[in-house]
């Protein structure tokens, strides 16, 4: 899959794995939240799976995939749980370590080393900078809103 397919199917995944707030509150935290939800951190994952699969020089092994939807599906099953498992340190180190995690596949899978994207270096890829700053403001922002909604809801 080349860079401009993927990032055009994991935009709006993105998105709509970062609303947890709003869709926990229109939607519960029942069946109808996980009859959204579900397809969409399987269709994230398989897409992060897919991406890393076909790259041409193999830059992380697919199965790494998975950490791309871990922390978000971590929320959502604290939410349905309602659970305060983030109230012990150990456990909101782990949390922080899968945030980390997902940043680190995310970018590694915008690497330009596919068969149809460009040959050049990442570091002069304006595509690659300007996504890689987007996922860490991502992250920093939906982990901090997150953790603050398992901690304080």
């Amino acid at each position: 899959m080349n860079r401009l397919k993927y990032l055009y199917w994991l935009t709006p995944l993105m998105v709509l794995l970062s609303c947890g707030r709003m869709l926990t509150d229109m939607l519960g935290t029942g069946w109808l939240l996980w009859l959204v939800i579900a397809p969409a951190i399987l269709l994230t994952w398989g897409i992060v799976w897919v991406r890393l699969y076909n790259n041409g020089k193999p830059i992380l092994r697919p199965e790494f995939a998975i950490l791309s939807i871990l922390p978000q599906s971590i929320y959502f099953l604290a939410k349905t749980a309602q659970t305060d498992i983030l109230q012990h340190y150990a456990w909101q180190n782990i949390y922080v370590v899968c945030w980390v995690a997902f940043v680190a596949v995310v970018i590694l899978s915008l690497k330009p080393k596919h068969t149809q994207d460009r040959n050049v270096p990442p570091t002069q890829d304006l595509i690659f900078c300007m996504m890689c700053i987007l996922t860490v403001v991502y992250a920093f922002t939906t982990m901090g809103a997150y953790a603050a909604q398992i901690c304080y809801s």
